[in-house]
């Protein structure tokens, strides 16, 4: 499990793979990934929710401080683009998908995922979308400073949501 999540923190899909053979060798695939998909979901869902929609210059009142709209603003943006990085680094382990089982040359994903069930990063995705809207929703009701920082750099909004689709 070490290797998996050494390979996950520093985005190396040979640790990830070397780590997923193991179970894949005990028989315990399928539950490692049902630990690390709930694992990562979470972490994705709390990354998310505290990609820093609150302080950095802003008030309770949701107002920057005075003389610190530019700051405020600038931190904002700096906290979205490190919860982007974040979700997109969840959402790209994708080694189930490329790596095949010694021997048998099946997909790892086939190991772990049938027909009709939810893909893993489907599952991941609609629980980072969930929480994103939420906290969009949320931050916007809060504080009309969020919401103009927000509405006059949607460009800058829309490109870093179109960077992570990409």
């Amino acid at each position: 499990m070490k290797a998996v999540e050494r390979g996950m923190d520093e985005s190396n899909q040979n640790d990830i793979w070397c780590g997923l053979q193991v179970f894949y060798n005990l028989g315990e695939l399928r539950s490692a990934v049902d630990t690390l998909v709930s694992k990562y979901k979470g972490a994705a869902v709390n990354n998310t929710s505290s990609g820093g929609f609150g302080p950095g210059g802003v008030q309770r009142s949701g107002t920057p401080q005075v003389g610190g709209g530019k700051r405020a603003a600038e931190a904002l943006w700096e906290r979205t683009g490190r919860c982007m990085d974040e979700l997109h680094k969840v959402v790209t382990a994708t080694v189930l998908s490329k790596k095949r089982v010694p021997f048998t040359e099946v997909l790892l994903l086939h190991e772990v995922w049938q027909e009709g069930d939810p893909l893993l990063t489907d599952q991941i995705w609609e629980a980072l979308m969930k929480a994103f809207a939420s906290q969009m929703k949320s931050a916007f009701t809060a504080s009309s400073f969020v919401k103009v920082a927000f509405t006059h750099g949607y460009p800058k909004l829309f490109s870093m949501i179109e960077n992570l689709l990409e």
